[in-house]
């Protein structure tokens, strides 16, 4: 083989390998991010003197803030859902006859009768499959996780105030 013939099958080897490099780097443009955010709703009770108080609390986390163009993924996945009441300061008494606490409108938790002091601090995890699929989707189309904790509570000796965190890991493919 004569000498040209040698440097233009090595360029064209070259070539080759140079090309399926960069196509394999062009076609593997997946990735993913795992992120977890918390969302702190915060209640205050007054003293009720056997009236139920009832309160609607929401707050909203913009999840673009924590991860950028996560409007592109290709997929969202909850790896991980729960709530706890922190936080407790006042009436140790007092108790949440009804609490309601929804993400984006989908109602992921109802409790009735509970003593908020003797919860504090307890994790509560939400795996309901079907739930967290829902939310997977609706977060597909938009990047806002809503929280909203509905309560209707009595403390009648004095006033209480709690917060409940929300805790969620999320992974996004793109």
């Amino acid at each position: 083989m004569s000498n040209r013939k040698l440097k233009t099958m090595k360029k064209l080897v070259n070539l080759i390998v140079l090309f399926f490099v960069f196509s394999s780097c062009i076609n593997n443009t997946d990735f993913e991010i795992i992120s977890s955010v918390t969302g702190i709703v915060s209640v205050s009770i007054p003293q009720t003197n056997e009236t139920p108080h009832s309160s609607d609390n929401t707050i909203s986390i913009e999840l673009n803030d924590i991860a950028s163009n996560l409007d592109n993924a290709s997929e969202i996945n909850i790896d991980a859902l729960s709530y706890t009441f922190t936080n407790v300061d006042g009436n140790t008494n007092g108790v949440i006859q009804t609490a309601s606490l929804s993400i984006n409108t989908i109602t992921v938790a109802d409790v009735t009768n509970i003593n908020i002091s003797q919860e504090e601090d307890t994790v509560f995890e939400i795996t309901d499959a079907t739930l967290l699929n829902q939310i997977e989707q609706q977060l597909l189309s938009g990047s806002e996780l809503t929280i909203r904790l509905t309560t209707s509570t009595l403390s009648d000796e004095s006033p209480v105030s709690f917060d409940i965190e929300v805790a969620v890991t999320l992974s996004a493919n793109f």
